[in-house]
């Protein structure tokens, strides 16, 4: 439910219902709930406008779902965590920790979600000027789209990127789309 508020963009109840369902998972002793919730908070906080919130939430999900070993918890928070260094320009930690997001999801197979990492590597390498190297990610991302979702029977990629050297931004097209990038 706080999920669903959080997305109507009914942050207030998505917080509350977050909070509520947090205390239940406490008083259960279920760690690996717990680090969820933890995850959505600094979702809806972020959504808030509440960027040192966001991290609060998103480091003691991460301190939590290193504690039980959660691979997932761990690539997704990490994630979350890259971002929130990124707006903080702190460039450095971004990619470290997208780096250990990526390779967590590799590990668990998700190629989905890896090649989500990709690019979101990629607009921070294009932040920085280094725009091959951007493309490439861009291109990798594009890639494991394509292969993810040809392994699901669609045959065509879920997302494709598209990127443009003289460009300071990157547009992500569904397939079949006729708009030019």
């Amino acid at each position: 439910m706080s999920l669903l508020s959080m997305y109507l963009n009914d942050l207030d109840h998505a917080a509350t219902r977050a909070r509520a369902s947090l205390a239940l998972y406490e008083q259960l002793e279920d760690q690996l709930n717990i680090g969820r919730v933890l995850n959505n908070l600094g979702n809806i906080s972020l959504q808030a406008g509440d960027h040192p919130g966001a991290e609060r939430h998103y480091r003691a999900s991460l301190a939590l779902s290193r504690a039980i070993n959660h691979t997932r918890g761990m690539a997704v928070t990490l994630n979350n965590l890259a971002e929130i260094e990124r707006w903080k320009e702190n460039l450095v930690a971004s990619q470290v920790a997208y780096d250990e997001s990526l390779a967590l999801y590799q590990q668990l197979g998700d190629h989905i979600a890896a090649a989500s990492v990709m690019g979101h590597m990629a607009t921070l390498v294009l932040q920085q000027g280094q725009y091959e190297r951007a493309q490439q990610l861009y291109q990798a991302s594009s890639a494991m789209h394509t292969n993810s979702a040809t392994s699901r029977g669609s045959g065509r990629p879920s997302t494709a990127w598209a990127w443009s050297p003289t460009s300071s931004s990157t547009t992500a097209r569904r397939s079949g789309s006729t708009d030019k990038a």
